[in-house]
């Protein structure tokens, strides 16, 4: 994968101490992006799948999940694809969620990868909207599947509702 970036300790990107992988690439373009350098896919530098489980490996004692993030993981669907299957088949990382963030619409999400995460933020950040809880704008949504099912729910947060 073409990684932008990594942040071991992250407490924004999701519920919890996660890990967040930031993946290079981004054909989205939003207005006031956070890390517009991210959107070049030749940013960062390639990363293996073995070097990034064993950055997950040393921190997983103390890490609720994983994030990817980005640029948009989508924008390497093999590459996402690929790692979250490896990921999610490693029994020593079976307790660990993952989160990840998207600039499509969940509906335009393929089957292949939503049911490898657990939680999806997806939509475009749009800059004249106000931020949300794990979220740039409140126009993105926060799905979550539904009791270890496949099914996915819409996750409204006590904060949002005081908006």
């Amino acid at each position: 994968m073409r990684i932008a970036a990594f942040k071991e300790d992250s407490l924004v990107d999701g519920p919890g101490m996660r890990f967040v992988i930031v993946l290079s690439g981004c054909i989205h373009n939003c207005e006031g992006c956070h890390n517009p350098e991210f959107q070049d896919y030749n940013y960062g530098k390639d990363v293996t799948n073995e070097e990034i489980m064993a950055m997950i490996y040393k921190n997983k004692d103390w890490i609720k999940g994983i994030t990817l993030s980005g640029g948009d993981p989508l924008f390497q669907l093999n590459a996402t694809k690929e790692f979250l299957k490896i990921f999610k088949a490693e029994k020593e990382f079976k307790d660990l969620t993952v989160w990840m963030y998207t600039g499509y619409t969940f509906e335009d999400i393929p089957k292949g990868v939503t049911i490898l995460c657990d939680t999806i933020v997806d939509g475009k950040y749009m800059k004249d909207l106000p931020p949300a809880k794990y979220r740039g704008s409140n126009n993105q949504r926060v799905m979550t599947k539904y009791l270890n099912t496949n099914k996915y729910i819409l996750t409204i947060y006590e904060e949002d509702k005081n908006e």
